[in-house]
Formats: structure tokens, C-alpha cells, sequence
């Protein structure tokens, strides 16, 4: 409530300070660029509700990957007000530090005097935890949801309880942790994307040595436009050790004992390949999409599949409506058609949550395989929530939200996009004798002929 007075909501000024419990600089430290805007200016008395906007200077507030808790405190400034026992600064026509109020969650500390970092860190208005790759794992958000109704199910629906975080003291209320999980088979083109690149670390970024045949200097240009020559399978996880040591896993026609029990080749292992430069992979992303690994411009639109261009959605094909060919895919509700031909269209490798922890090389298990669409990739360009600030070629697919803006969690170099439910046709696969169910797993399916 904003009260004594008839006052109006632009005269009251919202800031707020992010700690992170890293110990890294905090965000904001009630800056011009940490405002928290009002829903109606020109609002007199009553509740005015307060909230970041997603764009500048009121950003939503930036979780930086491995930051683990992020604490938030509230300033609260007046202009324009007197009478209840108000300083006497409140009544000028400009915002004063003598008439200003922090809270944290113990409420206010006392006027003028801003709480310490620890303090925040300890009882703050609203905390968030984002950790890492290896330390989340598979998990992408948690929420801690609420309900002052009766006790029984918990409320559904992907908005929070708008009072969630401010439950009163009387009275019982109902709370309920919810949990996002990072990826899924996309249900509808307008879903949030994936990253796919989510690495920890300067060097260990996801990528691998997949082929022998490849000079070193070009392991990721290379094998990101052709592909892995070797064949690959699902690890069988009954070897002691899983996978040999990464000088050998090439070794033909096995590593050796326990791996020559007939079941090597395909490979069944995957060998990293640690690098803080993501040049080669944008080379290879060039490549593969339009054909050179030194240019990449988006091509123009044509009346029928232009290799390289985004068919994602109806939004990004630019109103492609040919008559789609043998092996398209359609979207529920979406104006999506998938040509089998379209290099957008990438096998990925699916490795335990410890893979790319350490340093150095390593090799790990494969737990699966998935298909994605990549719906985008490019470079981030400084610490910013613009998303003009992503070199993406064929701008026009939004990135991850939680995407570190800064480059942290991608080491500057982003790819991201959507898994797929897909059959995948390609002549050179060996039937693993498990029936092709493409509407039941994430798994690709790889249609052979049989007998």
C-alpha cells in the first residue's frame, strides 16, 4: 500500500541489490540500472504491484551459471510525501538517500542504512539457486509454489501463485517444490529451446573426437559437416572398465579385453575433446548449414527447402508452403515441415552427467543418442539481456531464457534448438533387433529392412 497520502506510484522508486553467494560482485547495488518499474504510474493510494520488465534498466534478474545462491534486497525511495512521521526529505520533487528504506526478509534493518552482503545472503526478500552441468544435472528450475486453499492437490498450471513468496503468519497455507527438467521431445514449435552446449569450464564444452580420420586442427570443423565416420552404439554397461583409455578407443578391431567380447565395434564409448575455442565449431556450423565454413549469410527464401534457412516453425520459414516431399514432419498446431535433408537435423551423443567435469581428455559411456533441430547458434557478444547481442545468421529463433548472457556457461559460443521424435533414414545403420517405435522414446529410430 502506498501510504500516508494520497500518493501516486511514481512517486515511490523500487530498487534492489542480487548478491551472489559465489562471493562475485553482485549485480545491482540500487543503480539506475536496477529499478523495479510499477504497473500503473498515475495509480493514487491502493496497492501498485512492482515488477522487473525483461528489458532496460529494469532487467530480470541475471542468474550466472555456478553462482549457486542469489539473494535479493529491496530499496524503497519517496518524493513528494509528508506527514506520518515521514523524514522531512520525503516531500522534495526528487528522490533522496535520506528518505529511503531497505528491506530484507527480517524486514527493515532501519532507514538509510543498507543491510551487508551476509546479511541479504541470510534472510533476503527472494532467493534463487543455479548451479552447473554436473552440479544440477538434469535438473533446469525449481519452484517453490503455494496455495492458501484447503490442503489436497497442488496447483497446476506453469504460473506461480502470485503470493507465493509472501504467505502470512496465520492461517494454514499449502506448499509445493515443483521441478523443470532440461530437455524433452518438443511438443509444439513455440517451446522453450535447449542448450545444447552447456558446458563447465573454459574447455569442456560438450564436443568430441569422434574420428580417427580427421586431422587434429579440424576435429570440429570436420566432423561437425560430415559427421562421425565410425560407427557408434549404446555402451552395454557390463564392462569393468566401461571404456578404454583414450589412446586406444580407435584401436581396430577392438581396444582389447574386456572390450573384445564381439560387441567392438561400434564403438560404444565417446572420446572428448577439451577446448576453450569454440572457432572451429562456428566453422563447422557454417559449413554444414550453408556450405562454407568461412561465410555465413543466411540465404534468401525460395519457393521450396533453401538449404541453411530455419523451417522450425511458421515463424522462421517465411512462408514455405510447398507441397512437403516424402519424410517431412508436421508439428501439432504448427506450420512445421522437417525435410529428411536438412543439416539443421543433428545426432547428438547422450553421456553420463560427469562426462566433461574434469579437465583435460577423457573418454565416458554412451547412455543414447537424441535427434535435434538447431533452431540457432552464434557468438555472445558482452555481458547484456539483448539478444541482438547472439551473431546468430538466421536471426529470429529466440535463445534459451536462462542462457548466461555473459558467455560463461558456452565459453562465448552458443548453439541451441529442439529434440526431436524422429526416424531417422539412413542406409549405412545395422539393425539392433528392437522394434522402431518413434512415437515412444527420445531414442532416434533407424528403419532397416528385415527379413
Amino acid at each position: 500500500p502506498l501510504q500516508p497520502g494520497p500518493l501516486r506510484a511514481s512517486d515511490v522508486q523500487v530498487r534492489y541489490r542480487l548478491v551472489y553467494g559465489d562471493g562475485s560482485t553482485p549485480f545491482c547495488n540500487y543503480g539506475n540500472n536496477c529499478d523495479v518499474s510499477n504497473n500503473n504510474p498515475s495509480a493514487s493510494g491502493g496497492n501498485v504491484g512492482f515488477s522487473t520488465t525483461g528489458v532496460n534498466p529494469s532487467p530480470h534478474l541475471p542468474l550466472p551459471a555456478n553462482s549457486r545462491q542469489n539473494a535479493v534486497a529491496i530499496e524503497v525511495r519517496l518524493r513528494n510525501a509528508s506527514g506520518g512521521g515521514l523524514p522531512a526529505a520525503c516531500g522534495g520533487a526528487s528522490f533522496n538517500a535520506n528518505c529511503r528504506w531497505f528491506y530484507t526478509g527480517g524486514g527493515a534493518p532501519s532507514p538509510s542504512v543498507a543491510p551487508t552482503d551476509v546479511q541479504i545472503l541470510a534472510s533476503p526478500v527472494q532467493r534463487a539457486f543455479r548451479g552447473n552441468s554436473l552440479t544440477s544435472s538434469s535438473v533446469q528450475w525449481l519452484r517453490l509454489n503455494a496455495d492458501r486453499s484447503p490442503c489436497g492437490s497442488p496447483p497446476l498450471g506453469d504460473t506461480p501463485y502470485p503470493e507465493a513468496a509472501s504467505q502470512p503468519t496465520s492461517g494454514n497455507s499449502c506448499f509445493y517444490v515443483e521441478m523443470g527438467l532440461k530437455g524433452g521431445i518438443a511438443k509444439d514449435a513455440n517451446e522453450q529451446p535447449t542448450l545444447f552446449n552447456d558446458g563447465i569450464g573454459s574447455s569442456q564444452m560438450g564436443s568430441l573426437d569422434c574420428d580417427p580420420n580427421i586431422n587434429q586442427g579440424q576435429v570440429l570443423i570436420i566432423g561437425v559437416i560430415q559427421g562421425c565416420g565410425p560407427f557408434y552404439a549404446k555402451n552395454p554397461f557390463d564392462w569393468t572398465p566401461l571404456c578404454p583409455q583414450q589412446n586406444s578407443i580407435f584401436a581396430t578391431p577392438n581396444p582389447g579385453a574386456p572390450w573384445d567380447d564381439g560387441r567392438w565395434p561400434p564403438l560404444r564409448c565417446i572420446k572428448t575433446r577439451p577446448t576453450g575455442s569454440m572457432n572451429q565449431l562456428e566453422r563447422g556450423l557454417d559449413g554444414r548449414l550453408f556450405g562454407n565454413q568461412n561465410q555465413n549469410s543466411c540465404p534468401a527464401t525460395g519457393p521450396g527447402f533453401v538449404m541453411g534457412r530455419n523451417y522450425w516453425d511458421k515463424d522462421t520459414n517465411n512462408g514455405y508452403t510447398g507441397t512437403p516431399p516424402l519424410g517431412y514432419q508436421e508439428l501439432p498446431g504448427q506450420n512445421t515441415r522437417l525435410d529428411p535433408n536438412d543439416p539443421r537435423i543433428v545426432t547428438i551423443f547422450l553421456a553420463p552427467t560427469e562426462a566433461f567435469a574434469a579437465s583435460g581428455q577423457d573418454t565416458y559411456p554412451i547412455t543414447g543418442f537424441i535427434e535435434v533441430y538447431i533452431t540457432g547458434y552464434g557468438r555472445v557478444n558482452g555481458n547484456t539481456n539483448s539478444v541482438t547481442q547472439i551473431d546468430d545468421p538466421c536471426p529470429g529463433s529466440t535463445p534459451p531464457t536462462d542462457l548466461d548472457l555473459s558467455g560463461g556457461s558456452a565459453s562465448g559460443y552458443a548453439v541451441w534448438g529442439h529434440i526431436l521424435n524422429y526416424a531417422l533414414p539412413n542406409a549405412g545403420a545395422t539393425g539392433s533387433g528392437v522394434l522402431c517405435n518413434p512415437g515412444g522414446s527420445t531414442q532416434p529410430c533407424v528403419p532397416v529392412l528385415v527379413e
